[in-house]
Parts: C-alpha cells; structure tokens; sequence
C-alpha cells in the first residue's frame, strides 16, 4: 500500500499499484509482449513513465512465484554490474570465474522463480560506455539468450537512443523484432491520475478542478501530458492542501488560484529547493556534477563530485560537498547513495533543466583542463611541453582553471620554453643582421681604398712614360751634338760609321724606352681594371648592404604588423572573455546584454568572428533575459512531426502523425494550410527538396507518394520486405527512391516500381542526384548506385560506424554525410572529400543551405551545431538548451533554422548573431559606467 497518493519525480514500484492509473492499456500490451519473446525493447521520451511501467504496472500482472526482477543500471561498467546485481540477489555465492549464463541459472535455482533481467536507462551504455564494453556486453547476452534460461531479458531506453540497439543485431539479428512505444499520457487518462488516487486518500476534488490544474500547466484540450510536471505539481498541491487541513485536504479552485500561473513547474520546484540551501549558487555547481555531456542524469561519488567543483573554480572542502549532497537528498533533488555509494539526481527531468543551466563558459573550461589534463600526462610520458598553439588556446583561461601544482607548472615552464625560443630567435636575427652590416661596411671601405690605389698607380705609369719621353727627347738632342763635333774632328767615312753605331744604340734605347713605357701603361691599365672590378665589387656590396637594410625594415614592419595582429588577436579574446562574463551574470539583465553587445562589438572592429559560438551564445542568452517566452520562436502542432522542410516563405512544412500535411505562418499555432493525407498510421515520412512530393510509410512496409499541392497520393505500393527508413526523390519528381531494412533500395516511376536494388547491408539513408543513387547503409559505407549502367561503387567508408544521415544541401554544390560515431564529412557534388568532423555523438539529421552558406546538424544528445560552409575552419554555433527529442530541422536562406520536437512543437531560432545582437539593441536602456567598464571590459576607451 503506497503512503502518499502521488509520486513526486520517484518511479512507481510493486507496492503502489494502489494508485497507478492511466496506463492499463500499455501495461496489458507490455504482458503480452513480454510473454511472446524472451528479449523486449521499451522505449519512449523521457518522462513517459517507462520505469514506471515495468516495475508498478507489468510487475502487478505477475504472481510472486512468476516474477524475479533483477535491476540493472550501467555503473561503471555494465558486465561488472550484472555480475555484481547477480551476486546480490544471488542466496548461493557465485564463483567470480563464472559466465553470466552461469550466474543467472545460479540465481534461478536460488529463487525457483523465473529471472526478469530488467536494465533500466540502459541508454547509458550508449553515453558512457566503449566499444569494448558493447562488444563484450553484446557476446554475454548472446550466450545468455542462447543457452536455454528461464530469464527474459527487458531494456527501458530512451526513444532517441533506439538507433544504437542496432549495434547488437549482427549477433543477435531478433534484437529489434520485439519493441514497445510508450507515448505520453493523453489528458483522460491524465485527469484519473488526478481523481483516483486521491479517492483512495480521502482528499476532495471539486468538479472542474482536473481540467483547470491541466491547463495551468500549459496542457491544451486533446494534447499528451508530460507526466513528471503533473507529478510534482500534485505533490506540491497535496503538501500545501494538507498544510490546511491534514484529515481532509481538498483540491479546489482556490488551491490553484494560490499557486498563480506555473509556466515550467519542474523548473519553479528546482529553483525553490535550491534557495533553501545556504548558497544556492554553490548548491548549483554541485547538482551540474550530476549531468552528464548529454543532459541526462549520471552517478556520482562524493569525492567525483568534489573534483567536478574544483574544476569549475569552487573552493569546497570534501566535509563541504558532502553536506551540500545531503541537503540535496534531503530536498528530494537527489536520490540517497546505492550500495555502490553513489548518488543521482530523482529523474532525467531535472538533469534537463540543470544541463540548461550549465554556461557555455564552463563547458569550455571543463573541456580547456581536459585538454590541459591529457597532455601533461603525454609529457609524463615523453617530456613533451605545450606548444605555441596550444598556449595560445588555453591563455584566455589561465586564471579560470583548476590546476593541481604539478599541472600548473607544466604550463608555467611551457609558457617560459615558448617564450624562451621566441627570444632566442629574435635576438639571433637581430645579431645576425648586425655582423651582415658590420661586413659589408667593411668590404665597402676596403674596395674604396683599393680603388684610389690603383689611381695612384695610374699616376706613376704615365708619370714613368712622360719620363721616357723626356730621355728620348735628350737623346736627341745629345745625337745633334754628336753630329756637331763629328763634323768637326773626323772624316766624313768615320763620320758615318760613328753615326749608324750612334743611331743604333739610340733606336736600341727608344725601343727600350718604348717597351717600357708600353709595360708601364699596361700595369697602368692593369692596375685600373683591377680598380673597376674594385669598384663595381664594392658597388655590389652597397646593393647588398641596401638589401638588407631593406630587408631589416621590411623585418621591422613585420614586427610592427605581428605585433598589431597580436593586439588584435588580444582584443578579439578580450571579446570572447566578456562574452563569458556576460553569461555569468543571472540577475541583471541590463548588465549582461551590455557586456555581450561589448564582446559583439569588440570581435567585429578587430575583425574577429561575431558567429564566434560564445559570443553568438551571450547574445542569445541576453536576449532571452528579458523575454524568455518569445526565444525561441515556438509553433505548436498538432501532432507529433514526421518530416519538415522549409517553405518557400521560409515557413515550417510538415508531415504530421496524424496524416496531415501543413504549412505554418509561425506566429500562431493554427497551419496557413493543410492538406490530409488519410490512411494507416503513419510510420516515416520525407519531404522533397521543394516540398512538391512526399512519401509516407507504414507499419506493412508499404509506402505511398503523395503531390502535396493537389493532396493526392498513390495506392499503397508494396514491395518491401522490411521497415522503410530512408527516401529520395529526383529533381523533376518523376522518380523516388525507397529503402530500409530488407537492404533494398525501390525506385518508383510515376508510383510504378521500376527497378528493385539489393545492397550488401540494411539502407538506412538515401540521396539521388541524375542517375545515381546513394544510399547509406548500416555498415558503415555510402554505396553509389548508376542507373545508366547499373555498377556500385564505394563512395564513403565509416567503418564500423552506421550512417545516419545523407542530403545534398540545397543548390547541390555540398553532399553531407554522417554517422553514428558522430562523423560529419563534407563532400563535393562530384563526391570529393572536402573536410571531416568528429564529434563523438550520432548525428541524426542534418540540414544545409547554399544561400545562407549555412549548415545545421543535430545529435542522438539534443545538442544542435551550424557551421559556415565558406569557413570550415570557424567553430561551429551550439544550441544545447532543448531537451525534447529532435524530430527533424531545416535550415533556411535567411540563417533562420528550424527545430521540430517531440512536445509536438517546432522552434526557430536565428543563428545570426547579427539579427540577435540588433533585436537585443533595442532592450538596451543604459550604457557601462566607468568602474563596470573597468571590472570587466579592463582597456581604455
């Protein structure tokens, strides 16, 4: 017998069957199910009541000699958990070399009672664990499914997680077959949660007060409710109604009118528990410990939970933490430690809203002492310290982080080595370029002496000829002389004779003097070659020593330009910083829309990138401040999406489960249009690039083509053995292509099968382009297929990976494709491979337009990622606040994006941080003063 009518946010269990209501309907499918196979998936959004489900409703139809449950979290690693749940519930001890099959046999005979395995969560493999634990966990279930136990084996997961159970179907090909949806609860079955149990505990419910507590929570006639809302809102009414009469507490309109208008219950409970603690800011850095990288809840020790804080910049002691959690449990946020002595949060649903309230700051200084964490232990390893870049990335937050004192001066004695070689290159330039002047200053003066020298000896030579010149000229004369006393003294024969010796010996000595006048002058010349080759070497040598002044300046200017860039790179730091602080300031919105206004300032003067994904995120969030219920922009449908596109008027085209096909203005929750589509449920759907043809999808694998125009569609056209899960179609219309689990691929021709195409594994993605058909396929690969000739090729291998996702974006010039391990590569039309992404996490839809140069992904985690296809080389945007799970999103040409959910609402955001930092311009009313200029901006105006 339960002791409270209601649940609060703790999950049904065998002892409150009493009060469980609205759900007899899953329960009996559950039973059913269950006893049909060994093996049954159960899945849903979070909040649906899965847990619930299994251990109140399905446990109820069991006698106490048929139902042995056994739950299974994940922990630290989900073989050691089995074994270790196993050895609890176990009467005889196991022996630790046993196989699981053997444990669970060993349990079975214990008990005498057949063994319900019944892993809750069990997405959390999927967040946490490796691939070696998969592929260890994936050969145990085998071997337990295959070795004739009375166990059956029972996996709650959330519904956007689903996909990752196809891991297991190359060992375990049933693993799929036997599933269940839990959808959300539907307001009849909403209202006898209300009214039944109170009945059982005497509390009075006036005649309209159901319907009006449901639309106080935002719950319009005909709608899903969300269950945990309703949960805690009961809780609250039924403390406050006993608060006013304990023996017979009454739920009336004055109750509700106490209570005023409830926009987000779940997150008016968190903030109310929260201010009891004694700082509620540091209460807060301890509950963000419990959330994981995906928003959902995860375990935690205390010692866990005290290095988390440090990490943020929290001075806690261990003796700190520890009382904080305990408060926490007490506060009913947090469930008490297991026998593991770890601690969680009561439900996903908190995690949700406390993963909103996890800055991008601190993501990013969580990720900064990662990074800084991983490599100090690689320099443990080979004495490797940071590099330039790297001290460049982690500088903006050196003063942020949490640093033990090894680590701290691992980065102390990085940053002195950089700083070091920086030096040490500088200073040799600087002397090299002074000896390269010193020299060539030297070999300029030694040219110029040269050259006057041998104008010196030019001097000489033709001083020596002149002188030649003048013996000639006495020879001459003395020769006359001779002539004079000859005549006078001797006879005319001797005369004669005395005169040729004469003559000779003078020709002799002319030409003597001639030679050596000759040598003279070609020393002389000699001597001046000598001095030209001097001087143009020493010419030479000028142009050098000009070069390189030159180049000195053109050294200088580069100093001068790095050192402007280094200033400019500063201001542009200083942008994201303030960005940073903006989102760290809750309580004055003026304030923190002044300081990201600043930051998008600061980046767009020096030339840095406004799409920065801080600055993008303190905008938004600013903007958010002032108005919460209008960012973003929210469309209510009427059911839940099957496929979006974007219309021409940028506005939201979507097939619906309802079979309606709509297009919405976006400003109300009524479409501008609406086509019906008729038919069975529908299982998938897919829109065209143009939105002229759709395809749909049902449970019998049938498919129907549909002209959304006209409204009219095709027969149901058969031909597939198996789920269809992927469609393409042609530019003209003409053809579509079909695919799925029976790995085939259809191609329809004016709704008449043409050709059927057998591929080597299941189709779980499908383009087409001309003739080709590429289809994505659970092995990892994109095989594309010509239809003119009929060959297959390879055009991608992601290995092991499944693809996810295959699209052209919207003029074709991009082909995207990605891949549960969180690969996004980037693909010319012709199918080159531009760039790759990896992310870690499965990217389910994807988005891109040619217009905007824009392209969205989103992930199995809810976290949205828009990177500039002009720029791949920028970070890409985050959007990390919704926690529904995605149906589908478009991009438009406009940089307007486009979020369908599973609340059966479609939100649209602008990821222009232009657009946001002007429509937050207007909410502006003051400027800095001086000393908030100066706590957080920091240089001179």
């Amino acid at each position: 017998m339960a002791i409270t009518p209601f649940k609060f946010l703790d999950s049904y269990t065998r002892e409150d069957q009493d009060i469980f209501f609205g759900r007899e309907k899953e329960v009996e499918e559950l039973y059913y199910k269950i006893l049909d196979g060994n093996l049954l998936i159960v899945y849903g959004s979070s909040g649906t009541g899965k847990t619930s489900l299994i251990q109140c409703g399905l446990s109820g139809k069991f006698q106490d000699a048929d139902w042995m449950p056994v739950l299974i979290r994940r922990g630290a690693d989900i073989n050691l958990s089995i074994k270790k749940t196993l050895q609890q519930a176990a009467i005889t001890p196991l022996k630790e070399k046993n196989t699981i099959s053997e444990d669970i046999r060993s349990v079975y005979l214990d008990h005498f009672k057949p063994v319900y395995l019944l892993f809750d969560q069990f997405e959390e493999l999927f967040i946490f664990g490796d691939d070696n634990e998969i592929a260890k966990f994936t050969d145990n279930l085998k071997s337990a499914m295959e070795a004739g136990l009375t166990c059956k084996f029972i996996f709650v997961i959330r519904g956007e997680y689903l996909e990752n159970i196809s891991v297991f179907e190359d060992k375990i090909p049933d693993f799929f077959n036997n599933r269940i949806r839990i959808e959300r609860m539907t307001r009849k079955n909403a209202m006898r949660v209300i009214t039944e149990p109170c009945k059982l505990f005497n509390v009075g419910v006036s005649e309209d007060f159901p319907a009006k507590m449901l639309e106080k929570l935002g719950n319009e006639k005909g709608a899903t409710i969300e269950l945990t809302y309703l949960q805690v809102y009961l809780d609250k009414l039924y403390k406050s109604a006993s608060s006013i009469n304990s023996k017979n507490p009454v739920f009336d309109e004055a109750l509700l009118l106490e209570f005023g208008e409830i926009e987000d219950v779940l997150s008016e409970f968190l903030d109310e528990q929260i201010a009891k603690t004694k700082k509620p800011e540091d209460a807060l850095s301890i509950l963000k410990s419990f959330v994981s990288d995906e928003g959902t809840k995860k375990q935690m020790s205390i010692a866990e939970v005290f290095d988390f804080t440090r990490a943020l910049g929290k001075e806690f002691t261990t003796e700190l933490t520890e009382d904080y959690v305990h408060q926490l449990v007490d506060l009913r946020i947090l469930k008490d430690k297991d026998d593991n002595g770890k601690y969680e949060l009561r439900h996903d649903a908190l995690a949700a809203k406390i993963y909103k309230q996890i800055s991008f700051g601190e993501k990013e200084l969580l990720e900064i002492r990662q990074f800084i964490i991983n490599r100090f232990n690689d320099f443990k390893k080979r004495n490797a310290l940071l590099e330039k870049a790297d001290i460049d990335y982690i500088l903006p937050y050196e003063n942020k982080i949490f640093l033990n004192p090894e680590q701290r001066e691992f980065v102390y004695n990085s940053v002195r080595e950089s700083k070091r070689k920086r030096n040490n290159r500088r200073n040799i330039f600087i002397s090299i370029g002074a000896l390269l002047v010193l020299t060539l200053s030297g070999l300029s003066i030694f040219a110029f002496w040269q050259r006057n020298q041998a104008l010196v000896d030019k001097q000489t030579a033709l001083q020596k000829t002149k002188e030649a010149l003048n013996e000639k000229e006495l020879a001459d004369k003395a020769k006359d002389m001779s002539l004079k006393a000859s005549k006078e003294a001797m006879s005319a024969a001797q005369y004669a004779e005395l005169q040729s010796n004469i003559a000779n010996e003078q020709k002799k000595m002319a030409e003597e003097q001639e030679l050596k006048a000759k040598q003279q002058t070609e020393l002389a010349n000699t001597e001046k070659q000598n001095a030209l080759s001097q001087t143009e070497l020493a010419n030479e040598q000028k142009q050098k020593a000009q070069q390189q002044t030159e180049l000195a300046d053109e050294e200088k200017h580069k100093a001068e330009a790095a050192q402007f860039e280094a200033d400019r790179l500063r201001l542009v730091s200083l942008s994201q910083n303030v960005a940073f602080k903006s989102l760290q300031i809750k309580n004055d919105p003026q304030l923190a829309a002044l300081l990201s206004n600043e930051a998008y300032t600061l980046a767009k003067d020096n030339k840095g990138s406004v799409q920065d994904p801080q600055i993008y995120n303190a905008l938004y969030q600013s903007l958010k401040n002032f108005s919460l219920a209008n960012y973003p922009a929210i469309t209510k449908v009427s059911a839940e999406v099957k496929a979006m596109n974007i219309a021409t008027d940028n506005k939201p085209f979507a097939i619906l489960a309802d079979g309606s096909l709509a297009r919405y203005n976006s400003t109300t929750n009524d479409p501008a249009s609406r086509v019906a589509l008729g038919g069975a449920m529908i299982n998938t759907a897919y829109l065209g690039n143009d939105n002229k043809y759709a395809v749909t999808t049902y449970d019998n694998y049938t498919v129907r083509i549909w002209n959304t125009a006209t409204g009219t569609g095709s027969e149901p056209l058969p031909g597939h053995t198996g789920l269809v899960r992927a469609a393409a179609f042609s530019n003209d219309g003409n053809l579509v292509a079909t695919g799925g689990r029976d790995s085939s691929v259809i191609i329809w021709n004016n709704n008449k099968l043409q050709q059927q195409i057998k591929f080597p594994s299941r189709v779980r993605a499908l383009a087409m382009n001309d003739n080709n058909i590429l289809a994505g396929c659970e092995d990892g690969i994109v095989y594309e297929y010509n239809t003119g000739d009929n060959k297959m090729s390879t055009l991608v291998n992601n290995k092991p990976a499944r693809i996810q996702c295959i699209t052209y974006s919207s003029h074709k010039k991009f082909l995207i494709v990605s891949s549960s391990d969180g690969r996004l590569s980037i693909l010319t039309e012709s199918g080159q491979l531009i760039k790759t992404f990896a992310e870690g996490h499965s990217v389910d839809f994807v988005s891109a337009d040619d217009e905007s140069g824009l392209l969205a992904e989103a992930t199995v985690n809810n976290l949205i990622r828009i990177y500039n296809l002009n720029d791949l080389s920028q970070r890409p945007l985050e959007i990390n606040e919704i926690t529904d799970a995605i149906k589908g999103l478009a991009i438009a040409n406009d940089g307007n994006l486009l979020v369908a959910c599973g609340n059966n609402a479609i939100l649209g955001y602008s990821v222009r941080s232009a657009v946001i930092q002007s429509l937050l311009a207007g909410k502006i009313t003051r400027s800095l003063t001086q000393e908030e200029w100066n706590t957080y901006i920091g240089i001179k105006k």
